[in-house]
Protein backbone atom coordinates (compact mmCIF):
# COMPACT_ATOMS: atom_id res chain seq x y z
CA UNK A 1 0.00 0.00 0.00
CA UNK A 2 1.14 3.50 -0.67
CA UNK A 3 1.12 5.71 2.39
CA UNK A 4 -1.86 7.75 1.15
CA UNK A 5 -3.91 4.60 0.64
CA UNK A 6 -3.29 3.18 4.12
CA UNK A 7 -6.08 5.18 5.81
CA UNK A 8 -8.65 4.30 3.15
CA UNK A 9 -7.66 0.63 3.25
CA UNK A 10 -7.97 0.52 7.06
CA UNK A 11 -11.34 2.30 6.85
CA UNK A 12 -12.62 -0.25 4.33
CA UNK A 13 -11.48 -3.15 6.52
CA UNK A 14 -13.04 -1.60 9.63
CA UNK A 15 -16.34 -1.09 7.78
CA UNK A 16 -16.28 -4.79 6.90
CA UNK A 17 -15.46 -5.74 10.50
CA UNK A 18 -11.99 -6.93 9.54
CA UNK A 19 -9.55 -4.64 11.32
CA UNK A 20 -6.23 -6.46 11.02
CA UNK A 21 -4.17 -7.50 14.02
CA UNK A 22 -0.96 -8.03 12.01
CA UNK A 23 0.67 -6.06 9.21
CA UNK A 24 3.88 -6.50 7.24
CA UNK A 25 5.55 -3.38 5.82
CA UNK A 26 7.92 -4.33 2.99
CA UNK A 27 8.87 -1.52 0.66
CA UNK A 28 11.05 -1.94 -2.36
CA UNK A 29 14.05 0.04 -3.46
CA UNK A 30 11.85 1.85 -5.96
CA UNK A 31 10.14 3.56 -3.04
CA UNK A 32 13.54 4.94 -2.16
CA UNK A 33 14.56 6.00 -5.64
CA UNK A 34 16.84 8.84 -6.57
CA UNK A 35 14.73 11.64 -5.14
CA UNK A 36 13.91 10.39 -1.65
CA UNK A 37 16.42 10.48 1.19
CA UNK A 38 16.65 7.72 3.80
CA UNK A 39 15.15 10.02 6.47
CA UNK A 40 12.26 10.95 4.14
CA UNK A 41 11.44 7.28 3.44
CA UNK A 42 11.71 6.47 7.15
CA UNK A 43 9.24 9.27 7.87
CA UNK A 44 6.79 7.77 5.34
CA UNK A 45 7.12 4.33 6.92
CA UNK A 46 6.59 5.87 10.37
CA UNK A 47 3.40 7.47 9.05
CA UNK A 48 2.19 4.07 7.84
CA UNK A 49 2.97 2.50 11.23
CA UNK A 50 1.17 5.34 13.03
CA UNK A 51 -1.92 4.77 10.88
CA UNK A 52 -1.79 1.02 11.43
CA UNK A 53 -1.55 1.52 15.19
CA UNK A 54 -4.34 4.09 15.16
CA UNK A 55 -2.11 6.99 16.29
CA UNK A 56 -3.25 8.89 13.20
CA UNK A 57 -6.71 8.45 11.73
CA UNK A 58 -9.48 6.47 13.31
CA UNK A 59 -9.35 2.97 11.87
CA UNK A 60 -6.06 1.55 13.09
CA UNK A 61 -5.55 -1.02 15.80
CA UNK A 62 -3.52 0.01 18.87
CA UNK A 63 -2.83 -3.69 19.47
CA UNK A 64 -1.54 -4.32 15.95
CA UNK A 65 1.57 -6.41 15.49
CA UNK A 66 3.73 -4.86 12.78
CA UNK A 67 6.76 -6.21 10.97
CA UNK A 68 9.04 -3.92 8.99
CA UNK A 69 11.26 -5.78 6.53
CA UNK A 70 14.67 -4.53 5.46
CA UNK A 71 15.35 -3.24 1.97
CA UNK A 72 16.99 -6.08 0.06
CA UNK A 73 20.52 -5.63 -1.28
CA UNK A 74 20.79 -4.60 -4.92
CA UNK A 75 23.41 -5.54 -7.43
CA UNK A 76 24.76 -4.00 -10.59
CA UNK A 77 25.71 -6.24 -13.45
CA UNK A 78 24.08 -9.41 -14.67
CA UNK A 79 23.63 -11.87 -11.81
CA UNK A 80 24.76 -14.41 -11.03
CA UNK A 81 27.98 -13.48 -12.86
CA UNK A 82 30.04 -11.13 -10.72
CA UNK A 83 27.30 -9.03 -9.15
CA UNK A 84 28.61 -5.87 -7.53
CA UNK A 85 26.82 -4.76 -4.40
CA UNK A 86 25.48 -1.23 -4.66
CA UNK A 87 23.93 -0.63 -1.28
CA UNK A 88 25.13 2.42 0.71
CA UNK A 89 21.70 4.12 0.52
CA UNK A 90 19.93 0.91 1.47
CA UNK A 91 22.27 0.27 4.37
CA UNK A 92 21.50 3.77 5.68
CA UNK A 93 17.77 3.18 5.33
CA UNK A 94 17.88 -0.21 7.04
CA UNK A 95 19.79 1.33 9.97
CA UNK A 96 17.05 3.96 10.27
CA UNK A 97 14.36 1.26 10.08
CA UNK A 98 15.97 -0.53 13.05
CA UNK A 99 15.80 2.66 15.12
CA UNK A 100 12.24 3.35 13.98
CA UNK A 101 11.03 -0.09 15.03
CA UNK A 102 12.42 0.38 18.53
CA UNK A 103 10.76 3.79 18.79
CA UNK A 104 7.35 2.64 17.50
CA UNK A 105 6.97 -0.37 19.80
CA UNK A 106 4.37 0.23 22.50
CA UNK A 107 2.98 -1.72 25.43
CA UNK A 108 0.18 -3.02 23.21
CA UNK A 109 1.75 -2.97 19.74
CA UNK A 110 4.72 -5.17 18.98
CA UNK A 111 6.85 -3.80 16.14
CA UNK A 112 9.46 -6.15 14.69
CA UNK A 113 12.30 -5.63 12.23
CA UNK A 114 13.14 -8.51 9.90
CA UNK A 115 16.61 -8.20 8.41
CA UNK A 116 16.87 -10.13 5.15
CA UNK A 117 20.09 -8.51 3.95
CA UNK A 118 22.39 -11.36 4.92
CA UNK A 119 20.10 -13.98 3.39
CA UNK A 120 20.22 -12.13 0.07
CA UNK A 121 23.92 -11.23 0.20
CA UNK A 122 25.42 -14.63 -0.53
CA UNK A 123 23.44 -17.27 -2.43
CA UNK A 124 23.29 -16.69 -6.17
CA UNK A 125 19.97 -16.79 -7.94
CA UNK A 126 17.84 -15.16 -5.26
CA UNK A 127 17.47 -11.95 -7.26
CA UNK A 128 16.74 -12.80 -10.86
CA UNK A 129 17.85 -9.42 -12.17
CA UNK A 130 19.97 -8.14 -9.30
CA UNK A 131 16.96 -6.30 -7.85
CA UNK A 132 13.79 -8.43 -7.77
CA UNK A 133 13.46 -11.72 -5.88
CA UNK A 134 13.32 -14.91 -7.91
CA UNK A 135 11.01 -17.75 -6.89
CA UNK A 136 13.78 -19.05 -4.59
CA UNK A 137 14.11 -15.56 -3.11
CA UNK A 138 10.36 -15.26 -2.60
CA UNK A 139 10.38 -18.57 -0.74
CA UNK A 140 13.13 -17.29 1.56
CA UNK A 141 11.14 -14.12 2.24
CA UNK A 142 7.93 -16.04 2.94
CA UNK A 143 9.64 -18.54 5.24
CA UNK A 144 11.46 -15.77 7.14
CA UNK A 145 8.29 -13.70 7.61
CA UNK A 146 6.34 -16.73 8.78
CA UNK A 147 9.07 -17.81 11.21
CA UNK A 148 9.46 -14.31 12.67
CA UNK A 149 5.70 -13.87 13.12
CA UNK A 150 5.34 -17.27 14.75
CA UNK A 151 8.30 -16.89 17.11
CA UNK A 152 8.23 -13.10 17.52
CA UNK A 153 11.99 -12.93 17.01
CA UNK A 154 13.80 -10.39 14.93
Amino acid sequence: LRNKATSKFLETLATEGNTPDTAVVFIGGNDFGKTNSAPAVTKRVKSIIDKLQGDVGEHGNPKMRIMVISILPRYNGKPPVNPVANNPKYEELNALFKKLVRAEKTETSEVLYLDLVEAFSKPPGLLYDGVHPSLAGEIIIGDAVFAALVTGTQ
